[in-house]
């Protein structure tokens, strides 16, 4: 498989983390691994939030999730890959607040060596469960790659938003998406 933005980005991740965010890290992964459903805010062409519930699996901090390729949310994301992600786990499960948010941008899934790991990992999350074909399928495979994520962690006691700051290798052109300034002017 060609060495690509992902494998970078895993990459830089895993050599970063160290010392205090050595234990931050862990906690996030515990979290996205206890997790199995997320919240997804993506922006509507008219500015407003769209907030849906998807099923992810995960490979560190990089997320992957399949919608349908003519849904509002994956016309969202092809206009402009900005996402907000939130995962929380039931206070009633634990007796405490678990939960992390992350600002995230997202992308389809092309690379067919990406997708057979995604489906590897959907084996293992989900048994069963079908597995990813984005040729030629009316569902899409997003893979979302933070730049922030906050873990509120009550199980310590109370306590402050903990901030993690994902910092990617800079994208190569096949991820990169220009973001209007502004919205096209639909008038004329």
């Amino acid at each position: 498989m060609a060495r690509g933005f992902r494998q970078d980005y895993l990459e830089a991740m895993s050599k970063k983390v160290s010392g205090p965010d050595q234990d931050l890290h862990a906690r996030i992964l515990a979290l996205l691994d206890e997790s199995r459903v997320m919240s997804l805010a993506t922006l509507r062409p008219d500015g407003w939030p769209q907030v849906t519930t998807v099923g992810y699996v995960h490979s560190d901090f990089v997320l992957y999730f399949a919608v349908a390729s003519t849904s509002q949310k994956s016309e969202n994301i092809r206009r402009d890959p900005r996402v907000s992600i939130a995962i929380a786990r039931d206070p009633a499960d634990s007796g405490c607040t678990r939960g992390l948010s992350m600002a995230a941008r997202a992308s389809q899934v092309i690379d067919l060596d990406e997708v057979e790991q995604i489906n590897d990992l959907l084996a293992k999350r989900y048994p069963g469960q079908a597995m990813f074909a984005p040729r030629g399928a009316s569902a899409v495979v997003l893979r979302a790659m933070p730049t922030i994520i906050s873990l509120v962690d009550d199980s310590r006691g109370l306590s402050r938003p903990e901030v993690f700051h994902a910092k990617a290798p800079r994208a190569s052109h096949r991820f990169r998406k220009a973001v209007p300034s502004r919205p096209p002017d639909l008038a004329g």
